[in-house]
């Protein structure tokens, strides 16, 4: 009888995660309009798989544009993460990169993250009614920074849409103790956002040290370390091969806006300096006020504003140590973004706040759980219309068109 229920609610959540998934990409399709199947202004992860293809690193041609592009000894170099250029091979090895779209690829990689959004939030809190879980589910897919991220593709947007993607699987492995799993999809991170990688692993660890794995710990470090250190070391070499050092990501050597250029070269990519203006934009930096009408801000704009959802986090009580221990992680994985010289214009919200959702989502659950669920839903259409709003706004200057839904 025990098997029959077991085999009963897999065959439940197969069938739930086949329509989130149709859906997300049906949504997202229709929200990416007749430029799904196009490629974007800054197609460059395109390029940068057919120079793979053709045992290179640099890109050898073909390019619309060379905005944010790494020129280093005459050759144009890709300054995000090979993540996604990785991901694209099979696709590029077929159609060519002159032929593959990459909107319709973040489209397909934005509607999977959705779908193990909906599955990790059922995982972690099993007792989240479905009605709460299907909406935190909408919220993530529409109400943040993720739905129109999904939708533009870009160099600078797909390598968030794939690396949070796959901090879903490395939370399920962390959750179920399959370690190999744990590290493989944190290796997949790292080639992606390699600065989420030290608060995952404080997360994970912390939280295998929770659960007192005793001697399984040393063999679980094992299978985790192994898939991570060949990832990174991948990482490496490729970093080793473009610029002649391991750590060095080019991006001293950037193609980038004049006012950025200027912030990096004052204090650096990175430094405390630029705390103030990024945890503000991250927070509670309002819309402009041009002629008496508000517009969003394209330096970003708070969570407060853009995605009150989140809010819920506080009420995420009883705080006991695993709890603790997530809230923490969230506040590592965003401290480099929050040192960073950019805010992450242009753009609605906050994006970088990408790197955390999955864990944020996870804290929003366990404190939407309770109270009245009408609060959610007005949190959730809020969120969601305000976001459609920022897509409208975002989309021409992205993309050079206007967006009609």
């Amino acid at each position: 009888m025990q098997n029959e229920t077991s085999g009963s609610d897999t065959r439940i959540a197969f069938v739930r995660a086949l329509c989130v998934f149709g859906l997300a990409v049906l949504v997202y399709a229709v929200m990416a309009g007749d430029l799904l199947t196009k490629q974007s202004v800054a197609p460059h992860f395109v390029y940068l798989s057919d120079a793979f293809l053709n045992g290179e690193t640099y890109l050898t041609g073909g390019l619309p544009s060379t905005y944010d592009l790494i020129r280093y000894e005459d050759r144009w170099y890709v300054a995000q993460q090979p993540l996604p250029a990785l991901l694209m091979l099979p696709a590029v090895a077929v159609r060519g990169a002159a032929a593959t779209p990459d909107i319709f690829i973040t489209v397909l990689l934005g509607a999977a993250s959705v779908t193990l959004c909906d599955f990790t939030l059922g995982v972690f809190v099993p007792d989240l009614p479905a009605w709460r879980r299907g909406l935190l589910t909408l919220f993530y897919a529409l109400g943040t920074a993720h739905g129109w991220l999904s939708i533009m593709g870009t160099v600078w947007f797909m390598g968030q849409v794939a690396g949070t993607l796959f901090l879903w699987p490395f939370l399920l492995g962390m959750k179920w103790h399959w370690s190999f799993v744990t590290g493989l999809a944190l290796g997949a991170v790292a080639l992606a956002r390699p600065s989420i990688v030290p608060g995952a692993l404080l997360l994970c660890a912390g939280w295998w040290l929770l659960e007192n794995r005793g001697k399984a710990l040393a063999k679980a470090a094992v299978l985790l370390g192994v898939p991570l250190a060949l990832c990174t070391g991948f990482l490496g070499w490729y970093n080793l091969v473009r610029f002649g050092s391991a750590t060095n990501f080019g991006y001293d050597y950037i193609q980038e806006a004049e006012v950025l250029a200027a912030r990096r070269l004052e204090h650096g990519n990175f430094s405390p300096a630029f705390f103030p203006e990024n945890f503000y934009t991250a927070t509670v930096r309002p819309p402009e006020v041009k002629d008496g009408s508000f517009e969003p801000d394209p330096w970003g704009m708070g969570l407060a504003f853009t995605s009150p959802v989140l809010v819920y986090v506080f009420f995420a009580y009883p705080w006991d140590k695993k709890r603790l221990l997530l809230a923490g992680s969230v506040i590592v994985i965003l401290l480099p973004s929050l040192l960073y010289h950019n805010t992450g214009s242009i753009q609605f919200g906050y994006r970088f706040v990408l790197d955390a959702l999955p864990v944020l989502m996870i804290l929003t659950a366990c404190g939407a759980k309770r109270g009245l669920i009408w609060w959610l839903v007005i949190g959730t259409a809020y969120s969601i219309m305000l976001h459609f709003w920022g897509i409208h706004w975002l989309y021409p200057l992205i993309l050079g068109k206007e967006w009609i839904l």
